[in-house]
């Protein structure tokens, strides 16, 4: 599986220094050494450049969630601006800087609940907690995985990289909270995570974070989520979902993604266990498919692998294998070595171990026949294509 590709957005924090000056003294030489000036130092809070329109423009958009219009910001000599517009910010923003917003504020969720925050920390906690899609690009910014937004929680201490590539180790949440609203950070893996019975789960990729994230949906398809490299998940098996779209949530809740980022949201968060159907599912060459039911959604995935009739490479080889570290699918166990071939490149590789796979950071076609270890019985088959292959698949892994 190729690894995500993400988008970035660049943020600031202004710090302004006023400076005054003692008389100047005297050194014992006769020498006149002036004092060094004494910097009185107001912050802006980075997260007031952080906002975006929203959708609806009700609001300003920040991670997951909306500041209500109207509210209010401070500017740098004190006075209070009201905000009732996206205009009205982005014009303001042009000519003054705002050091902060007025608490408390009113911010909406991406469910609609409307929730007020009275200071800027509790500001800065909601904002760590969302998933950073609008600054996902060629990496994964870290942002607080916890009970409130996953089925893990993080285990501190843990190592941040900033744009420079500086290392900072993190040991609380308020420390993780107070550096993700100044400046996108990434995670420096491995980090831990632990689950709600306090078990450990090492996570030493983007890839593997993912899949523990995902593995909170209780849902049976949550392994036919493909990454794409636009940033974000938006392939089924092998088709995009056509918006907007129903969404069953754990609570029993219905909740409408009205485009991939919202649909992005859901998953991330392990807040999803089916669609409400009917669904319509677009294929690769435009044509729509309207699946009804459960069993046509199982139907449709299914296709995806009868029509793929060509390759399968080593990281989808063993990502559906009872040796991956968060499987969802117990079938079958990969008899190594195993070898790969990279067509671009025309070279041949060996590996000996899911850990040699995992550190592949090239596409590799898997090179048939292979064996594998039926789960269900113990019995080794071996397998000459791939067709036959997903043919095993099919019959022995339901």
């Amino acid at each position: 599986m190729n690894k995500s590709s993400y988008i970035l957005t660049l943020c600031f924090i202004s710090v302004f220094t006023l400076f005054s000056c003692e008389k100047d003294n005297l050194s014992e030489s006769g020498i006149i050494e002036p004092e060094l000036p004494v910097a009185e130092t107001t912050e802006v809070n980075p997260l007031v450049s952080r906002t975006k329109k929203s959708k609806d423009q009700t609001g300003l958009d920040l991670g997951c969630f909306t500041i209500n219009f109207p509210f209010n910001l401070v500017n740098e000599d004190g006075d209070i601006v009201t905000i009732a517009s996206d205009i009205d910010f982005e014009s303001l923003l042009e000519i003054e800087l705002f050091i902060d917003f007025e608490y408390p504020l009113s911010i909406s969720t991406l469910d609609g609940e409307e929730l007020v925050v009275n200071n800027g920390e509790e500001l800065s906690d909601a904002f760590a907690a969302c998933v950073p899609f609008a600054e996902w690009t060629e990496e994964f910014p870290a942002y607080n995985i916890g009970f409130e937004n996953s089925c893990f929680t993080l285990e501190y201490p843990i190592t941040l990289t900033d744009l420079d590539g500086n290392e900072i180790e993190v040991n609380s949440d308020e420390e993780l909270n107070s550096l993700l609203s100044t400046d996108i950070h990434f995670f420096k893996y491995p980090i831990s995570v632990l689950d709600q019975e306090e078990n450990v789960a090492d996570l030493g990729n983007e890839e593997e974070l993912f899949n523990a994230l995902f593995s909170c949906n209780d849902w049976e398809y949550a392994d036919s989520i493909h990454f794409e490299f636009d940033g974000g998940l938006d392939v089924f098996g092998c088709f995009n979902v056509q918006f907007p779209v129903s969404l069953k949530n754990g609570d029993g809740t219905v909740q409408i993604a009205n485009d991939n980022e919202e649909l992005n949201e859901y998953i991330f968060l392990g807040d999803f266990t089916d669609f409400v159907y009917p669904v319509t599912f677009i294929a690769e060459d435009g044509n729509t498919e309207i699946v009804n039911d459960a069993s046509g959604l199982e139907e449709l995935f299914s296709s995806c692998f009868t029509e793929f009739d060509l390759n399968i490479d080593l990281w989808s080889l063993l990502a559906i294998s009872s040796q991956a570290e968060f499987s969802e699918l117990i079938c079958y166990d990969l008899v190594f070595p195993i070898e790969g071939y990279n067509e671009i490149l025309g070279d041949t590789i060996t590996v000996n171990n899911p850990d040699e796979i995992l550190n592949l950071i090239e596409f590799y076609q898997v090179v048939f026949p292979i064996e594998i270890v039926l789960s269900a019985d113990d019995t080794t088959v071996a397998i000459e294509d791939v067709q036959s292959f997903f043919n095993v698949l099919e019959e022995s892994c339901n």
